[in-house]
């Protein structure tokens, strides 16, 4: 039994160092994972929020109990006006459509704490919305510049859709064929290739949905299963390319 559970326990840490790997994250997570405990640290921090992942953060602890309301979040914030609170009603309002309310609680926040990256992605999601399309473009790409790999790689994809809103489609598909440089996963070539498809490019399409599906066909079970609504999109979409 014991033996089972350290054959289990090093495939987890495997599977956690493979992803890693494929993510191509910042070289201090190999060290955590290897470490005691490491690879569990990896998968609630970064693994989790995968899109086939979502299940499993009810596994978290501490989560806390119930939402609080827009009014016990704004009096918090008022009253107690920590990072903290501000950030929790900023995305409150963000969440109710409230973009400029936002905005201006997401910029406060970076006043003080240029650096702080929830405030930045908040602040860059809301000028999106707002139609502020260069700004937002500058708060996503400053978290790019922190660390390529914040917040598992999603600034990228937001740069590349506020470039195309704005118009500037050569610099979308640029910052998507970049991204795809840094970490080829599925979901990356997915959205570069819909891109290309947008602009004319079929034939680039096809090569970049067809690297994508073959990394998919040889990779793990685990993480062929983790990629399957995916793959059902590229599949889809490769079938209309000829």
């Amino acid at each position: 039994m014991i033996a089972a559970l350290l054959i289990l326990e090093q495939g987890f840490m495997l599977w956690m160092l493979y992803d890693a790997i494929q993510r191509r994250c910042d070289a201090y997570w190999y060290w955590i994972i290897i470490l005691p405990f490491g690879e569990w640290l990896y998968f609630f921090s970064v693994k989790i929020n995968d899109p086939g992942m979502v299940k499993f953060k009810g596994l978290i602890p501490f989560r806390g109990d119930k939402p609080l309301s827009m009014a016990a979040l704004r009096h918090l914030a008022t009253e107690t006006p920590s990072r903290a609170n501000k950030l929790k009603y900023a995305q409150a309002l963000h969440d109710n459509g409230e973009f400029e309310t936002a905005s201006m609680l997401f910029d406060d926040v970076l006043e003080r704490e240029p650096d702080q990256r929830d405030a930045i992605l908040g602040s860059g999601l809301c000028l999106q919305q707002l139609g502020r399309f260069d700004e937002a473009s500058t708060r996503f790409r400053q978290l790019i510049e922190l660390d390529r790999s914040c917040f598992d790689y999603e600034p990228w994809i937001h740069l590349a859709r506020t470039q195309w809103a704005e118009g500037d489609r050569e610099a979308s598909v640029g910052s998507m064929r970049q991204l795809v440089e840094v970490s080829p996963r599925l979901r990356h070539r997915l959205v570069l290739a819909q891109l290309l498809l947008e602009i004319g490019e079929p034939d680039e399409a096809r090569l970049v949905l067809d690297s994508g599906l073959l990394t998919y066909e040889h990779a793990p079970k685990f993480l062929r299963r983790n990629d399957r609504g995916l793959a059902r999109q590229a599949q889809k979409l490769r079938r209309t390319l000829v």
